[in-house]
């Protein structure tokens, strides 16, 4: 389009960057949301988050953590919902003492995790075999529990009886 001589407003930017993220096409909507700065505007957080999901999805959470470097020094202060997203990709590769870290660094920063940041984490536990950490989050951390948190915690369970039947 832009070959073509039309100029993109940012809304059509938006659009393309959001398109691009849902196909997991993150270097092509990284590529649109830098094309949209050089045009002169600013993407909102909710635009860069899209694109910190989408390589996160890939398990590409470096450069995931590399945009939310550049959002930050944008100006942007990141919200829970850019932070569970990163988090959601760490624990998706097993990462979970970096997803243990980027709490910390949340917490530490006044961002407030919310129900969906303690699932994601209590989901993560529950797939690499740290259930233990689970009663930490409930009790220290404030969690709390509902269907999701059920739901991650069954599965474990009934995982934990197949393989001791197996053996």
């Amino acid at each position: 389009m832009v070959a073509e001589g039309v100029k993109l407003d940012e809304v059509t930017y938006t659009a393309l960057i959001s398109g691009l993220s849902k196909e997991a096409r993150a270097s092509d909507a990284e590529r649109t949301l830098h094309e949209m700065t050089r045009a002169g505007f600013v993407p909102d957080k909710a635009t860069c988050t899209m694109v910190i999901d989408a390589f996160c999805r890939k398990g590409e959470v470096k450069r995931g953590f590399k945009l939310l470097k550049e959002m930050q020094n944008n100006g942007h202060t990141p919200e829970v919902v850019t932070y569970n997203v990163i988090m959601n990709g760490l624990c998706k590769i097993g990462q979970m003492k970096n997803a243990d870290m980027l709490l910390n660094a949340m917490l530490n920063i006044g961002v407030k995790p919310d129900d969906i940041t303690y699932n994601i984490l209590l989901d993560g536990q529950c797939k690499h075999g740290q259930v233990k950490d689970v009663d930490e989050l409930r009790g220290e951390k404030g969690m709390v529990s509902d269907f999701a948190t059920y739901s991650s915690l069954i599965s474990e369970v009934v995982k934990k009886q197949k393989n001791h039947q197996n053996k």
